[in-house]
């Protein structure tokens, strides 16, 4: 059968692709929009229906919508055409425009519609359509993929409860991430090219806050709105409960796995747990947010160190995913850094959260490190009574790796900074720890992982200290993997393929700190986990273990657009004063209001329009909505390619009927 591609979306289109198809030709009709539109006013489109409705009902027209035509590559006998198609989202044969998704669609445009609608009078199919301009810049800034433009557009609209779920889909630990997120998604957010970005880190704890207060209060009860999966034959075994552990063993239940979970600590949650002080991350939010997980089917065992790998695989588990975190410090070897009353800060970190913190009452505590963990580590020892507590570090104090906020709080509960200071020596007198000797330098950053920098004559001194803790690094203990044996090591991480997380080891993975080899804020570590748990299912499935790439472009308004947004200054969480927070482990950020969260919410500038929140996909009754699908591309092979008002369009059309006249109303169209 011959082949014909018509490249247009208007009524002329379709009754030329109908008079074509009636005389034996097979069409492919092409348009750029959602569908094919008459073109009329509104009195007369609905008489086009008919036309339009039978072009896309005819067994030899096959209707390409929202695609273009990317090039055309000429044959021998016939041409190869290129199409860039966008995903269809809503499937036109299941859609029975019932207008449940625009009841549940939280975005509202200048237009007074939603982002999900129904297609103008007079067009076919009538399947309705989502707007969207691509992925929002927040969205792809986050390792984990958050929607967070969904949950930020529930809040605006008071759907605390829907904003949750949206949080949870990517995200297992909203109440934790809320909190100590590194929100790269403000970094690239668009509002910050108006006036400041959207507080998105503290809209994600409002909701979490909000969802623990109703369900503390028996006020309502988490919904789980997934399918559910079939259960499978395979057990898994999952070696730390960290950020990338429990994500993982989360998402391979939702799968239908049997999942356990091996914990060497007396509490899950990893370096979360035993690393973040609790005035940063309170231990019943994060209790909750692995409550959760659990609640799922995931089994926990406490107090059970893995020694030997393929003993599991002996117990019955068909895959393994090593998750267990970076656990110790890294020490420079300079003299005294072995003294006693110099620690590591996990060390430090680890005793103080399990409640056998040190004893620092009335004694002088030196934090060497700049980081975050170094900040953590020094705002603990505030709050356990030290007399003194300084941080000295090889960076600027405006070059410091920890938050710029985080400085300003800590210099606040009067901790010292001594920048641009190397470490020469811990003295000693009698065997106890007497200062640090230190060296101002002149540091330039790192090269190849190293320190550069040259010391400046004359400058050393002596910082007095009772204790010292380092907090330049931390490192795995890998003493559990021998030697010379099937998985291999470095002095930092296990050895591993980077794209598939698979180790040497067919049916062991790994993901988190240990993977990487350096500290992961936990959100990667959340990224880590979901990317090893798609790794685990195809390795047991049998399938491809390569992900595909994800091609939705970025989205952001254009500028005209920017230029109307009216300039409103960015929210500001509430903060424990700190005479009230210096003697005690309160929690000192203290989140938004109810009133705040929304009008922060509200100044989200839905850059992707669609919010993809997937309430519509949700609530759609038969089924007809899927966010997960991507743009593609077709290579048709035709044997002429016509546009609406060519002169080809008469030609043809007289080939296959001379014996009619070409009707008048197929004459040159825009289309």
């Amino acid at each position: 059968m011959e082949e014909v591609l018509i490249v247009g979306g208007d009524l002329a289109a379709a009754k030329a692709a109908l008079e074509l198809a009636e005389a034996g030709v097979h069409v492919h009709l092409v348009t750029a929009g959602p569908g094919l539109e008459s073109g009329q006013t509104d009195a007369d489109a609905w008489r086009a229906m008919p036309t339009l409705l039978a072009a896309t009902r005819h067994p030899h027209i096959t209707l390409h919508t929202a695609a273009q035509v990317a090039r055309i590559e000429e044959g021998a006998a016939s041409s190869h055409v290129i199409l860039q198609q966008s995903p269809h989202f809503v499937d036109s044969d299941r859609c029975t425009a019932c207008s449940v998704c625009v009841e549940v669609c939280p975005i509202t445009l200048d237009d007074g519609r939603t982002a999900i609608r129904r297609p103008p009078p007079g067009s076919a199919p009538t399947a309705y359509t989502i707007l969207k301009r691509g992925t929002s810049p927040c969205r792809t800034a986050c390792p984990t993929d958050q929607r967070a433009q969904g949950y930020i557009a529930l809040i605006a609209a008071g759907r605390y409860e829907d904003a949750y779920r949206v949080i949870q889909e990517d995200n297992p630990f909203p109440a934790i991430c809320g909190r100590v997120c590194n929100h790269r998604c403000e970094d690239n957010c668009t509002r910050g090219q108006v006036d400041e970005p959207v507080s998105i880190r503290a809209l994600k704890r409002f909701v979490a806050d909000w969802m623990w207060e109703q369900v503390a209060d028996c006020n309502l009860q988490i919904a789980d709105c997934r399918p559910q999966t079939p259960a499978r034959g395979e057990r898994i075994a999952v070696v730390g409960s960290g950020p990338a552990g429990l994500t993982a063993a989360r998402d391979l239940v939702r799968l239908g796995y049997t999942v356990t979970v091996f914990e060497a600590l007396p509490v899950a949650g990893g370096m979360m747990r035993v690393g973040i002080p609790e005035f940063r991350l309170p231990r019943e939010m994060l209790e909750w947010d692995i409550e959760q997980i659990l609640d799922e089917g995931v089994e926990l065992r406490l107090n059970c160190r893995v020694e030997d790998v393929e003993a599991l695989f002996n117990e019955g588990y068909s895959a393994v995913l090593l998750a267990t975190g970076l656990h110790e410090s890294v020490r420079l070897p300079i003299p005294g850094s072995d003294l006693p009353g110099v620690l590591g800060a996990t060390d430090f970190m680890r005793q103080t959260n399990l409640d056998h913190p040190p004893d620092l009452t009335a004694r002088r505590v030196v934090v060497l490190g700049g980081g975050n963990v170094a900040i953590d580590v020094a705002r603990t020892a505030v709050r356990l009574g030290a007399a003194e507590v300084a941080m000295a570090f090889l960076e600027a104090r405006g070059e410091m790796p920890s938050f710029a906020w985080e400085v300003e709080e800590t210099e606040a509960e009067g901790v010292v900074l001594y920048p641009n200071r190397t470490f020469k020596a811990i003295t000693a007198e009698n065997g106890r720890v007497t200062g640090v000797r230190l060296v101002e330098v002149d540091f330039r950053g790192f090269v190849d992982g190293r320190p550069d920098f040259d010391e400046l004559p004359g400058t050393e001194h002596v910082l007095p200290a009772d204790v010292v803790v380092w907090a330049i690094g931390q490192t795995a203990d890998l003493s559990f993997l021998p030697d010379g044996g099937p998985i291999g090591k470095t002095r930092r991480a296990i050895v591993h393929d980077p794209d598939t997380l698979m180790t040497d080891r067919p049916g062991v993975f790994v993901a988190g700190d240990v993977a990487s080899g350096v500290t992961f804020f936990v959100v990667d570590a959340v990224s880590s986990g979901h990317r090893a748990a798609r790794s685990i299912h195809r390795y047991l499935q049998g399938q491809p273990m390569e992900e595909g790439p994800r091609i939705q472009p970025e989205a952001r308004p254009p500028e005209e657009e920017l230029a109307r947004v009216e300039r409103r200054p960015r929210a500001r969480s509430r903060i424990l004063p700190v005479a009230e927070r210096v003697d005690n482990f309160h929690e000192v950020d203290l989140g938004l209001t109810e009133e705040q969260a929304r009008a922060e919410a509200a100044r989200c500038l839905c850059c992707g329009i669609c919010s993809e929140c997937l309430e519509c996909q949700i609530r759609c009754p038969p089924g007809a909505i899927d966010h997960t699908r991507q743009p593609r591309t077709l290579t048709l092979n035709v044997d002429a390619v016509l546009r609406v008002g060519d002169e080809g369009f008469e030609e043809a059309l007289r080939m296959h009927r001379p014996e009619e006249p070409v009707p008048g109303d197929l004459s040159p169209s825009p289309g």
